[in-house]
This record gives structure tokens, C-alpha cells and sequence, in this order.
């Protein structure tokens, strides 16, 4: 499944930013996803469910926003005290 990869990705990155603060954990992840794009956002949302189960980003709000063209990306974080 392409959504569980791009899932993991996405734990990855939000999960080094938040371990460059330290204290901190992921609160919200926001995520833009291309109008012309082909992964599923709810597969996609249960993928990150699972990725971030015993990290940093566990337990982290996805919030997902329309854009242009076929990409996804995670636009911010949102981090906060553990």
C-alpha cells in the first residue's frame, strides 16, 4: 500500500523536528494533499495512526488541507510539552 510508506515518512520527518525541541512532542501534523493526487486520505490518516504508535508523534491530530497538483506534503507541525 503506497499510503502505509508515505505514512511513515511523514512520522519520520514530524518526529525529527520534534526531537530538535526538546521536551517535546507532536501535537498536529498538517498536511497538504494535491487536488490531482491518487492516496487515499483516510488510509493515509490510520497509516500515520499506526507509524507514530511508541514515538513522538503518537496520539498527533491530522489535519488535512486541499492544494494544487498531485503531491502530498506535510506543510507544518504542531508541537507541544510531553
Amino acid at each position: 500500500m503506497h499510503e502505509s510508506g508515505l505514512a511513515r515518512d511523514i512520522v519520520r520527518r514530524a518526529v525529527r523536528e520534534a526531537e530538535g525541541c526538546r521536551g517535546a512532542r507532536v501535537l498536529a501534523l498538517h498536511i497538504v494533499m494535491g487536488t490531482e493526487t491518487y492516496v487515499d486520505r483516510e488510509a493515509l490518516a490510520l497509516g500515520i495512526d499506526a507509524a507514530s504508535q511508541g514515538t513522538l508523534a503518537e496520539g498527533a491530530t491530522v489535519h488535512f488541507t486541499e492544494g494544487s497538483g498531485s503531491g502530498v506534503v506535510l506543510e507544518s507541525i504542531q508541537v507541544g510539552e510531553v
